[in-house]
């Protein structure tokens, strides 16, 4: 099933980040995370868009805000949706 054109790559790239944190709470044993190109395969989404997704996670999860107001999220979901970084 194509998941082009969704965030879907975005919120696994998240999912994983937060994963690997709430993992290494209380071991800190995962030193090295290697992801390949989320949905690139079965989800036929552009290598491209994967990637900028991917980073666009890794970048929002690295700084988080100090607070989610209606014009963040809505600035966070152009973003991740059509590529407008805010």
């Amino acid at each position: 099933m194509p998941i082009d054109r969704t965030e879907n790559v975005y919120l696994a790239m998240k999912a994983m980040l937060e994963a690997v944190q709430a993992f290494n709470a209380p071991h800190s044993r995962i030193q090295t995370v290697v992801c390949p190109g989320l949905g690139t395969a079965i989800g036929r989404v552009p290598v491209d868009e994967a990637a900028r997704q991917m980073e666009l996670a890794y970048r929002y999860y690295k700084t988080p805000p100090q607070a989610i107001t209606w014009p963040y999220a809505a600035a966070r979901n152009r973003s991740i949706i059509a590529g407008d970084f805010a």
